[in-house]
């Protein structure tokens, strides 16, 4: 299970990673949507709600991923096609149901990228792992959204987190897990290669929210005028073309700025699209500057000196395992970060990390394969039918709670109506009042119910 239904260079990475470590197993990827990959990874991907709801199987795995504040309706509109996207924004209540329902099947997806193995009956005692999952974004989840979440966690056999902040979030929730690096670095143990120390290419990875939200100038004038990046050639790369990802027509836009400033410069953008193509790229370059985390740990892979712009998952990944190359870097400070990237001392105090956290990744895949085959079914299926009732108890006491709480705010509405009759006729200023109180009854009367 992951994010593979859309171009996404760090989830397809994923996937082909997984499979390495999984190949005595007969494996199908599925994502939440279907899609068909066949450009990108040669093969079809099927909803995984559906493959769920008609096929039995021994196992569920997640592969990893940013999937703690990931809503459904988030994932729907970055991965169907456009024309679906268009007609389920047209479509009334009970329409949008039925699309949904033709695309991923007929039971509800809590979490896109987290299955729930109790919601269908044929998988209710298949294994649950979470591999390489990221909850950096989790505490800002509105709480019952959350609470939801956060049950379809307990379901998991065993949960590998990749940064310090979610291993916090973890232990603050009481879920046992273990912290290791994200497994995409075992690339460097699977497609092992030297990196090329005199290319003179940089490679520059910036996303079109981000260039909305902090500006194509200040990014433009961060890089033409960068005099650690002069002797170089900077090339513009796509790390994904999901919307609010990467794209040329972007990167066409900084470089009409950039030659404004610097009209000589040598820049281009990169065509590579298939995810190991990419990876090459990566292990080729002289510098990498950009907000992929997973452009960063391949960089690592290689030892390729690496920048991150700043971005929370990324800085406290960073912070977690890869603090000597600069992060949290903003285009004022773009500069200062390049020449310290590519300065002799930087670059020995992190050689070598690459390879260590590869052979980390390695023994924790390892050990969760080792886990998932050697789990009891019987005593997981029991597990979970107590998991489901403490949800079920939990969920009476809330809607018992708020039904007292509606109930108390219908008295208070009830006596503002009564006293509401005496003060019609009352002065403009104590008139206007009586009128706000009522409709702030009222509007939490709604929110309640």
């Amino acid at each position: 299970m992951g994010a593979y239904e859309r171009d996404n260079f760090g989830d397809l990475l994923f996937l082909i990673q997984t499979e390495n470590y999984l190949t005595g197993a007969d494996v199908t990827a599925a994502a939440p949507f279907p899609s068909d990959m066949s450009t990108l990874l040669d093969r079809k991907i099927p909803a995984f709600g559906k493959l769920l709801e008609s096929e039995q199987f021994d196992h569920i795995w997640t592969v990893g991923g940013e999937v703690g504040a990931t809503s459904f309706m988030t994932a729907f509109r970055m991965s169907v096609p456009p024309a679906i996207l268009k007609t389920y924004r047209a479509a009334s209540h009970s329409e949008k149901k039925r699309i949904i329902d033709s695309v991923c099947g007929s039971t509800p997806i809590d979490s896109p990228y987290i299955p729930r193995p109790t919601a269908y009956p044929l998988n209710a005692s298949a294994s649950l792992t979470l591999n390489s999952v990221g909850f950096v974004g989790a505490p800002n989840v509105p709480r019952d959204r959350l609470e939801t979440i956060m049950a379809l966690v307990r379901e998991a056999d065993r949960i590998s987190v990749r940064d310090d902040g979610s291993s916090e979030f973890f232990t603050a929730q009481g879920i046992e897990h273990t912290v290791a690096p994200d497994l995409v670095h075992t690339i460097a143990l699977t497609r092992p290669r030297q990196r090329a120390p005199e290319s003179d290419t940089v490679l520059v990875q910036v996303s079109d929210d981000h260039l909305k939200r902090h500006g194509y100038e200040a990014h433009a004038e961060a890089l033409a005028r960068s005099k650690s990046l002069a002797p170089y050639r900077i090339r513009f790369f796509i790390a994904g073309t999901a919307p609010g990802h990467d794209s040329a027509a972007s990167y066409e836009r900084l470089i009409a700025h950039m030659r404004k400033i610097a009209p000589e410069r040598e820049i281009d953008i990169s065509t590579a699209r298939r995810p190991l193509d990419l990876v090459d790229e990566i292990a080729s370059a002289r510098l990498w500057i950009g907000l992929s985390l997973h452009g960063r740990i391949v960089s690592s892979a290689y030892d390729v000196p690496r920048i991150s712009l700043t971005k929370r998952k990324l800085n406290s990944y960073s912070a977690t395992w890869d603090p000597h190359m600069p992060y949290d870097v903003t285009p004022d400070r773009l500069d200062d970060a390049v020449a310290q990237a590519l300065d002799p001392v930087t670059m020995k105090e992190s050689a070598g990390i690459g390879l260590d956290l590869a052979h980390r990744a390695k023994h924790n895949i390892e050990s969760a394969v080792s886990e998932m085959l050697g789990s009891d079914p019987d005593e997981r299926t029991r597990r979970r039918f107590a998991q489901v009732e403490r949800r079920r108890q939990h969920l009476a006491q809330e809607l018992a709670s708020r039904d007292t709480e509606i109930a108390v705010l219908r008295r208070e509405l009830e006596t503002t109506n009564s006293h509401l009759a005496d003060l019609r006729q009352a002065p403009g200023a104590l008139g206007r009042a009586t009128y706000r109180g009522l409709n702030a009854v009222k509007n939490r009367l709604k929110k309640s119910d």
